[in-house]
This record gives C-alpha cells, structure tokens and sequence, in this order.
C-alpha cells in the first residue's frame, strides 16, 4: 500500500531533522530504492560534475597584527588555521569572496574529516534569532561569545565585514572575546593572471582594457572580476566601472524578460520593478541587516500587485528559511545608492548618521556610500564623508580625489594610529602601480 504524504508535510519534518539522523534514511533510500533505477549517485555525480576551479582562484589569510602585510611569508591556509584554532573570525571588504571562502572551506573539512559542518551562519541560526543573519556583528556578538562559552568542544568559524569588527588591541578583546582574527588576503595581479591563462585569455590586451575602462579599482574584488571575466570572452570589450553594475541588473532583467515573456510584458513594468528594488534595498540600509522576514516584506511592500512584479525579478529571491534577500548584498547596496542620490545631501547626511551623533557615520552604511562616491562624484558629499570618516580614502577610487590630498589625509590617520598605538585598517592593497 501507498500512503500519499503532502511535499510541503515531509519537507517541514526533514527540516527538523539534523545530519546523524538524515544519513542513515538517504543511505537507506539509495541502496533500497535508486540503486535500483538508476545508477549510483555517485556515478552520476561525477558525470555531472560542474568544475568549480575554473574560476577559483586560492586565498590565503593573514592573523591580524602581523605588520608586514606585502610578505606572502606571512600569509596562511585557511584550512590549517581552522585546524589549529577553535574559534576564527575571517575579515574582508564587501564582495571580496568570505561567503564562498567559507563555503569552500566547509566542504574540504567535511571531505577531509569525513564530518559534517555547515557554515555558521546556517547552523547557529537560533544564535541569528532564526533569520539568516545580521549585517551588524556588533548585535549578536554577546550571544555568539555566549553560545562559544556553553560549547567549548566545538569549533567555531565567522566570517565578517571589515567596517562591522574592531579588532583586538592592549585596551579591548575584539568584538568577539577569545577569537582568533585573520584577515582574507586580496586576491593580486598573478592569480588574475593565472584565471586568464585558463580561460586563454591574453594578458597584456585584457589588461591594455582594464586600464582603458579605469577597471584597475574592481577587478581585485572577485564579485566583480568573475563578471568582468565573463563579459571579456563574450564580448572582447569592457563596460566603463560606471556601468558595470548597472549592465549587471540589466542584464539579469533582459534574461527574466526572456524567462517569463509568456506571462507577463515585464519591460511594461520595467521603472516600477526599480523603484520597488531600490526602495528595498534603502529600507535594508536602514535596517542595518540584509534580509527581510515575510512579515517585513509584506509591511513594506503592501500592495499585492507591486509583489507579484517583485517575484519576476531574479535580484530579490525568497530563501530556503522563509526570508527574502537580494541574491547578492552589493546589488541591495548599490541599489540603496541609487536611491540615496535622488534625495538632498542633508537628508542623505542624517541617513546615515547615528542619531544621537550627528557627525559619526555608521559603518553599516559604508558600502552604500563607497557606491554612491564612486558613481556619483558629488564634490560636498565626498568632503563631508571624507571629513567625517578620514579613513573612507580607503574604499574610494585613486583618481576621485587629488594625490596631495589623498596623502594628506594618509599621513593624518597613520600619525593618530601612531599616536595610539593602535593597528591602521588592513584595507591597503599593493598595485604595480
């Protein structure tokens, strides 16, 4: 006899279940029931192996206060830090690759361990109050420091924005007590070099257009360089730095166009469906987190029809956990940005100020103001930020501002480090240049 059980029934059962008590039914299933039909899954797995090294370029980490940061004497393997440290914290800049880097990196403990882990953010999620998580380490810190003191036998791996974490020092524990700190190191000129060479690429003319298009500044992140790479095969040619974001969400919207051109004429609705992305995207700046849960989004978005135009587009998704998020933080970001440029400078100062400190910036806004400089070029913006947050020189373009005034503004932040012997940002990178 056949008993008929609802998908959305067993998938709320399956979901309860941890690893050790899925293993044994999969492996059950698989000898009793696939092995009959098919063939092994592990035959076609490999036959369906989709290799993942074409793009991926291998990253080093270096432990915070080590103060010769160009000697790649110094740098590490993830792997073998994570084996020897209960308790890591990973640092970058936005889009510099921590969430695939720790995607990675699970997957080889799981295969070299023969464990299973899961990334953090997924298997602390009653830490993250049941939501994907907070953009702000700052807000569940305590729980995280909490939750290490109760499992002292666990190992435990976070990866976090560089503008979110203050760093150990003489005075203070970090923003997360009792963890080792290791910055991810940026990707360089040789191993972009290297992905040229598999994709036979050559170097002095993908670089003659780099240069051309100003790239030089995004090509060194890999949320960028993936799609800068791609566009060279298809196309030969590069888009200017100021258009490349925007191509990227006209692309993605062309190919849902494609998609869904049976149900609906999506280019009709095609201001309504920005207007609505960057609305969301400035909400979530507000927020200070990058997902919204079902409840937030119905909230914000309260006409029916306006989130059915939302569900064709591919850069706002609903996940696994019931919340909804952009696919990628920098397109919420640079959407904010957009948003954030249509309104008064002095609306714009007090968005992104504390409340209480009208002249400190909140570094949750960070991103969102490296977009909106970067694109936009507003001079008094640029001087405010810039007055307010001296070390902002670090995440905008080399040629926005003058070189007497970018080394002016250095030597100012290097002399008060100095002065308080404290660690200057590792958000200094070496060019050729």
């Amino acid at each position: 006899d056949f008993k008929i059980i609802d998908y959305d029934d067993i998938s709320k059962d399956i979901a309860s279940f941890t690893n050790e008590e899925l293993y044994p039914i999969a492996t059950f299933l698989e000898s009793q029931y696939v092995s009959k039909l098919v063939k092994k899954l592990s035959e076609i797995k490999r036959k369906g192996y989709k290799d993942i090294t074409t793009n991926y370029v291998e990253r080093k980490v270096l432990q915070v206060g080590i103060n010769d940061y160009f000697n790649t004497e110094n740098r590490e393997n993830l792997y073998e830090v994570l084996k020897n440290n209960s308790k890591v914290v990973l640092l970058s800049n936005a889009g510099e690759g921590k969430t695939e880097e720790a995607k990675r990196i699970v997957n080889l403990i799981n295969e070299k361990e023969k464990k299973q882990y899961e990334i953090v953010k997924n298997k602390l999620n009653e830490l993250f109050y049941k939501n994907k998580d907070y953009d702000d380490i700052g807000l569940v810190s305590y729980k995280i420091e909490e939750f290490c003191e109760d499992n002292q036998d666990i190992r435990v791996f976070v990866t976090c924005r560089k503008n979110f974490y203050e760093n150990h020092n003489t005075n203070f524990d970090g923003t997360l007590k009792g963890f080792k700190e290791y910055i991810l190191c940026r990707i360089n000129e040789e191993d972009i070099n290297q992905l040229l060479l598999r994709h036979n690429i050559k170097r002095d003319e993908f670089w003659k257009e780099i240069n051309k298009k100003k790239l030089y500044y995004m090509v060194y992140n890999p949320f960028y360089l993936n799609e800068i790479i791609k566009r060279y095969l298809r196309d030969k040619v590069l888009p200017s730095r100021e258009e490349l974001l925007d191509s990227m969400i006209d692309e993605r919207f062309l190919k849902d166009k494609n998609k869904y051109k049976d149900s609906i004429r999506l280019d009709y609705f095609k201001e309504q469906l920005d207007n609505l992305l960057e609305i969301i995207g400035l909400t979530l700046e507000y927020l200070g987190k990058n997902f919204l849960t079902s409840k937030e989004y119905h909230e914000l978005i309260l006409i029916p029809e306006n989130r059915e135009i939302l569900n064709y587009s591919s850069l706002w998704t609903r996940n696994d956990d019931g919340n909804w998020s952009f696919v990628h933080n920098n397109f919420g970001e640079y959407l904010a940005a957009r948003r954030l440029n249509k309104y008064p400078i002095e609306v714009v100062k007090k968005a992104v100020t504390f409340k209480n400190i009208p002249q400190k910036i909140n570094p949750t806004w960070i991103n969102t103001l490296t977009f909106l400089v970067n694109k936009y070029k507003n001079p008094e913006l640029i001087e405010w930020i810039i007055t307010a947050m001296p070390e902002f020189l670090f995440y905008i373009e080399k040629d926005i501002l003058d070189t007497s005034k970018q080394k002016k503004i250095f030597w100012e932040i290097y002399r008060q480090c100095k002065e308080k012997k404290v660690w200057m940002k590792n958000n200094i990178y070496q060019t050729n240049n």
